[in-house]
């Protein structure tokens, strides 16, 4: 199948139909019921009889939004950021692309082996200790975080591995026209010398103080800024696997029934350091008989092998191609094998290695599995309780009551708003995004529906609304002023640079300017576009578009910038280095861009459906409840 790809290399429509990348793994979580008024209709988005119904992708959403806030530290981006920010239509595509490359590698036929989904299971950095050996329990936390099982994970690995192989190829395949990586690199590579004067607001003070009436109209324009956020305090009642697993108790059998059963996962198979040569039919006569310990490198290099082409690496031997792992995993140490045949051409194979399997004992792992059973069977009696959970709240039991007759206390959420920001400096706790949610849905003495998360199951009820109110203008005098400052610095620093402008345009001295206005003078020299990270993509268009001795005045956000371009240095093409660089980051731009054609290309066979308006009037639901 590979090698049909590489030899359609010069067909453009060939390549099309080759190229995928982006893996979909449908993570499952619990979500909030904000779907029961929108009727019958479940689907979100359709390709052919593949469907996303409208509650995966709010779980989707909610898996986006925990990843972005992530990165923020503990700041959490509430559903109204994350649908402003675009996460809602990067998911929707996402979720069309992951519909769109099943049907492409159902059509194509690739499919990943069972094999190589266990050796990439394996070999994966995420579960393996510092030893570089497979941790289960790692594996099993991993799972735990994503909400998924091991089914699910498998199924989503295959996925993967068979995309990768199918954008391999096609990365192969993909070259940038000459002309084209000449004009970019000419373009990326330009250099400038400027003459720049930089003008911040910090630069002008302002004097003068708002009116009464000044304050008054601030006021009436900004009302809708001003409300102050409606507040609510709940209670939280939650079952998690950890408080239920205190009192389970495991046999020494239990435990040893499971390393017996799960033997293989604990066991790291025997490994080989592999190089080889991979011949054509062609060019076989030449290499047959002819390789040797002794001149292996040296016959690579003939064959236009570099050193890195011919060296497989330490590989089980599941993780490669069956005839080469049967006749490496034969072979002795220091030996040479082959020819042997393969669907790539002829392989001639040296071992250079070997690592013998290794068996993680018994003693070793004795912990880690109790701890896995006890977690299993802390899950089965969540489970359960989960269920005497739902029912008891089914039957109109307050939260209150619930929580006596279970035995599981009630946690309180002073006053907080529909951001996670607390009304009291002191009340802080953590809280689920889904149930924060939930709470700003429901009215005082309403329950939320039961939500799973990472192995808990969580509900809350609200006790007290605080509702948002119009402060009257004495109390937030401070912010009318701020605003009213703010918008009058703006006219004078507008003013101020174009004094600076006139100035420098009539006397062409940035020098005696800069020492005039009190500003600094900067003169950069041979710097590129890509230099000039500091300043706005629209400043660095303008100045690497002036001609040389133009004083021009370019704004650039709050502030403004006066510039003249001073002498322009073309690109370097005999830069060799440069080029290669560049044309490897285009060729994978390239080859994003073929992948994209290809999704479209199914996308047009299949049929894509996005109910737009089923997903509107889901999601508005998140922007009505913050505004």
């Amino acid at each position: 199948m590979i090698i049909f790809f590489r030899k359609i290399n010069d067909s453009f429509v060939g390549k099309i139909f080759i190229a995928v990348l982006a893996v979909g793994m449908v993570m499952t979580f619990g979500v909030a019921g904000i779907f029961g008024s929108l009727g019958t209709k479940t689907t979100a988005i359709s390709v052919g009889p593949r469907r996303v119904s409208i509650a995966e992708l709010d779980r989707a959403l909610n898996n986006e939004i925990r990843r972005v806030s992530s990165s923020y530290g503990d700041r959490y981006i509430s559903p109204k950021e994350a649908i402003q920010m675009g996460l809602l239509t990067n998911v929707i595509n996402q979720k069309k692309n992951d519909l769109l490359s099943d049907v492409m590698l159902d059509d194509i036929g690739t499919v990943a082996s069972d094999a190589s989904v266990r050796s990439y299971l394996i070999n994966n950095p995420l579960f393996q200790t510092i030893t570089g050996s497979f941790d289960r329990q790692l594996f099993m936390m991993y799972l735990s975080r994503l909400q998924m099982n091991e089914a699910q994970f498998a199924a989503a690995s295959q996925t993967k591995l068979a995309e990768n192989h199918v954008f391999d190829a096609v990365s192969a395949a993909v070259t940038v026209p000459e002309s084209a990586l000449d004009k970019v690199y000419a373009f990326e590579n330009e250099m400038r010398d400027f003459d720049i004067l930089l003008i911040t607001p910090d630069k002008v003070k302002v004097s003068e103080t708002p009116t009464d009436a000044d304050l008054n109209d601030y006021y009436d324009a900004m009302q809708e800024d001003l409300y102050t956020p409606e507040y609510r305090r709940f209670s939280v009642l939650t079952l998690d696997n950890e408080t239920l697993g205190k009192n389970i108790v495991v046999s020494e059998d239990e435990v040893r029934a499971l390393y017996e059963n799960s033997k293989a996962l604990y066991t790291t198979p025997e490994q080989r350091h592999i190089k080889q040569i991979l011949v054509t039919e062609e060019n076989l006569p030449m290499f047959d008989g002819s390789v040797t310990i002794e001149n292996f490198e040296q016959m690579a290099e003939k064959n236009g092998q570099s050193a890195a082409d011919m060296d497989l690496g330490w590989v089980e031997k599941a993780g490669v191609n069956e005839a080469v792992g049967e006749a490496a995993f034969e072979a002795s140490a220091g030996t040479v094998v082959g020819p042997v045949q393969s669907e790539w051409g002829y392989h001639f194979l040296k071992v250079e290695g070997i690592k013998p399997a290794v068996e993680t004992s018994f003693a070793e792992i004795k912990n880690d599995l109790k701890s896995r059973l006890v977690s299993e069977k802390a899950y089965d009696i969540l489970y359960d309780k989960s269920r005497e959970l739902d029912d008891a709240l089914g039957a109109g039991e307050s939260l209150q009551a619930v929580s006596q007759k279970m035995g599981i206390p009630l946690q309180q959420i002073d006053f907080v708003d529909a951001e996670g920001s607390f009304k009291s400096k002191t009340g802080q706790a953590e809280i689920l995004p889904e149930i924060l949610q939930q709470v700003f849905m429901l009215d005082e003495g309403e329950t939320t529906g039961s939500i799973e998360r990472n192995g808990r199951f969580v509900v809350a009820q609200v006790e007290q609304i605080e509702p948002s109110v119009l402060p009257p203008p004495e109390k937030v005098k401070d912010v009318l002023v701020a605003e009213w400052t703010k918008d009058r610095q703006k006219e004078q620093v507008s003013a101020f640079a174009d004094k600076v402008y006139q100035t420098a345009k009539q006397n062409g001295d940035f020098k005696r300017t800069a020492a005039l206005f009190g500003l600094e003078q900067q003169t950069p020299t041979d710097v590129k576009r890509a230099e000039l990270a500091d300043l706005p993509d629209d400043v660095t268009k303008t100045l690497f578009s002036l001609n040389v001795g133009k004083v021009e005045l370019i704004p650039a956000g709050e502030s403004f910038v006066v510039a003249r371009a001073l002498k322009v240095t073309k690109a370097d093409k005999d830069d060799k280095v440069g080029m290669i660089n560049l044309q490897n980051a285009l060729n994978q731009l390239f080859a994003q861009g073929v992948k994209d054609e290809v999704l479209d290309f199914y996308g047009h066979q299949a049929g894509v459906e996005v109910d737009q308006k089923l997903i509107d009037d889901t999601f508005s639901v998140y922007l009505k409840n913050e505004e």
